[in-house]
């Protein structure tokens, strides 16, 4: 999956980003989208760890609320990077496999964005906790070495902190699934909250977005 995100990303890598077509991506429509889902961010935050208690931290929980307060800036902190094509929702149950090789279900929030979003979303998602930590390391560095041979230089520590920083949105997602509901089993759906909480904390992703001061710009 990650060689696959890193080819996805490499194709439309700061270019061709404004044809017909991907210019729709930023439009109206998804403008409305990102104010509507920062204005709904603390209700529904507040109301997935009202049937979450048993799944998070008082830390993470804290956490969460304090990311939701400050979506909008976060959101605008997590696109500074390189922007490409990016599928937004690779959780497990998007994905397929033929003949040996995984494919990705479910385009609908397909947007422009950066690429550290899909592989968090993944590596957060996807495998288990203990996984993760084993595979971390390989696996952006798997990721770096592709768009290296697609042609685009981008060093191991920079991709490093984007991804940690990206893994606050798999966190939130999955949260929000919950308190929406019957967007997806919710065994699965705990699960993935477990498995995206103990990412956002082996990496101490709050702390960072704090040390940043959640993107917000000081006039």
């Amino acid at each position: 999956m990650i060689k696959n995100l890193a080819q996805l990303h490499a194709r439309f890598w700061n270019k061709d980003l404004d044809n017909e077509h991907l210019r729709r991506l930023k439009g109206p429509t998804r403008q409305l989208e990102d104010v509507l889902g920062s204005l709904l961010a603390v209700p529904l935050m507040r109301l997935a760890l009202k049937k979450a208690p048993h799944l998070l931290s008082d830390e993470c929980a804290k956490g969460a609320l304090e990311y939701a307060r400050h979506r909008k800036s976060i959101m605008a902190l997590l696109n500074q990077g390189p922007l490409t094509l990016i599928h937004r929702d690779c959780h497990p149950g998007n994905f397929f496999w033929q003949n040996d090789q995984p494919g990705f279900l479910d385009w609908q929030l397909v947007r422009i964005g950066e690429g550290m979003a899909d592989v968090a979303y993944f590596m957060a998602t996807s495998l288990s906790s203990e996984l993760r930590q084993e595979a971390e390391s390989a696996c952006l560095e798997l990721y770096r070495q592709e768009l290296e041979t697609a042609g685009i230089d981008v060093d191991y520590e920079t991709l490093s902190e984007r991804y940690r920083l990206h893994l606050s949105y798999p966190f939130e997602a999955m949260l929000l699934t919950l308190a929406i509901g019957g967007l997806m089993d919710k065994r699965g759906n705990e699960i993935m909250i477990q498995r995206a909480a103990q990412a956002v904390a082996d990496h101490q992703v709050f702390e960072r977005l704090r040390d940043q001061n959640y993107g917000i710009t000081l006039s």
